[in-house]
């Protein structure tokens, strides 16, 4: 049920995100153990809630970059999609793999960090990926 639930979440574009939104300060625990990322403790409705979001808008990167070049956070994540309001779920994507690129080359011009570049990569693919799709 979870899962089905998670799927239909994940396909329900800007509507189920418009809907989430509204449970980003749910402190309850849920009833099953559905985990979307390693943590530990026991993460509450909106951390649930807020990962949910951020996989439906950011791009997947591997575990090395710990949400470095991530454009959302819990602490910005209604600004971020207010401030977007009106556009499309594309759009939104497409913001933030830019974002996410211009992080990531900052911080290899600025501070040289090695895996800069790979992320680099990452987000630029992911640009054009939905560039094409935007065509």
């Amino acid at each position: 049920t979870v899962h089905a639930a998670d799927a239909k979440l994940r396909n329900g574009g800007i509507a189920a995100i418009d809907s989430l939104l509204g449970y980003l300060n749910d402190k309850r625990i849920p009833a099953s153990n559905y985990l979307t990322r390693a943590v530990t403790g026991t993460p509450d409705m909106s951390d649930h809630v807020f990962w949910l979001v951020q996989d439906m808008i950011e791009t997947p990167t591997p575990k090395l970059y710990s949400g470095k070049y991530s454009v959302l956070t819990p602490a910005n994540v209604e600004k971020w999609f207010g401030d977007r309001e009106g556009k499309s779920l594309l759009e939104m994507r497409i913001d933030a793999a830019k974002c996410s690129y211009d992080k990531a080359k900052n911080d290899s011009e600025t501070n040289g960090t090695p895996y800069a570049s790979d992320a680099m990569t990452l987000y630029r693919e992911r640009l054009n990926e939905l560039e094409d799709k935007s065509k």
